[in-house]
């Protein structure tokens, strides 16, 4: 975050009568020159005072911690409190970093109905490596709501996702989708006959399938293959190339793929993967 000359040396102000205070004899002589230090804008308060006195240097920490990057609390609503319990249904997405940095990882969120974006938290595993949790997809989240401070990406808040479920059907309008089942093998370096060999869920599972665009510069979507070898995306329309992470010696003759998405309507690719045993 850029923060203009004015704004640093009120942050800098506030600091070195910080120092000040952790050596005062009283809590009460501190919010007496914080208030002195806020006059001019009247916004400590009598609250602010009354935290200050109470709690010493801790309110004096949560004070500047208020105040030093105000702008970093809303940034595209109005959010609720800390700790309300929220049930939003959304669009499931990629989250960009607020300093525009690219990446292939992607951190998920929610482009909620309501309106608000917010950061998916402690996500389970179960749904993480079912696929359920994909970009491109809704879902209906419910969980208690965070304000963020400072995090690196676009979303000023956190729902920590104890309830999650899939919203598959139909695209939503104006929407495309994509699904496909995906073939792994050899998974076993020696087959007898009559004894096939019995493919654990994590052949699949950790695996992931890539939306890339055309020219491979922006990751679109990304979801771990569920317990079948199957995926799915909601996307908008246009022009994608579908690749898979890469694994170990993976190879896919298959892949790249470059597929077109129309609106209201759901192409099927199903690929296979090479593992290289022998």
């Amino acid at each position: 975050m850029l923060l203009d000359i004015e704004t640093k040396t009120a942050i800098f102000q506030r600091r070195l009568f910080f120092c000040m205070i952790l050596t005062s004899k009283s809590s009460a002589y501190s919010g007496i020159i914080l208030l002195y230090m806020e006059n001019k804008k009247i916004v400590f308060g009598v609250v602010g005072l009354a935290i200050v006195a109470l709690l010493g240097g801790a309110g004096v920490s949560w004070y500047l911690d208020r105040q030093e990057y105000p702008s970093a609390v809303i940034v595209n609503g109005d959010f609720p409190k800390d700790g309300t319990v929220l049930k939003v249904d959304g669009e499931i997405v990629c989250l960009e970093r607020r300093d525009g940095a690219k990446s292939d990882e992607c951190v998920y969120g929610l482009k909620a109905d309501d309106g608000n974006l917010y950061k998916l938290w402690s996500i389970s595993s179960e749904y993480l490596l079912s696929g359920k949790v994909t970009s491109g997809k809704r879902a209906h989240v419910e969980g208690p709501f965070y304000i963020f401070r400072n995090d690196p990406y676009e979303a000023p808040g956190k729902i920590n996702a104890d309830v999650f479920e899939s919203l598959d059907a139909t695209p939503p309008p104006g929407k495309g989708a994509l699904e496909g089942k995906v073939s792994v093998g050899p998974v076993c370096p020696v087959e007898r006959e009559g004894e096939p060999c019995n493919i654990p869920a994590e052949v699949y599972t950790s695996r992931e399938v890539l939306v890339f665009t055309p020219d491979k510069k922006s990751l679109m979507a990304r979801a771990h293959l569920d317990t079948e070898g199957k995926y799915r995306f909601e996307l908008d329309p246009g022009t994608y190339v579908v690749e898979l992470a890469p694994s170990g010696i993976d190879r896919s003759g298959d892949l790249p793929k470059t597929i077109v998405i129309e609106a209201g309507k759901s192409q099927t690719f199903d690929f296979s993967v090479d593992t290289g045993i022998r």
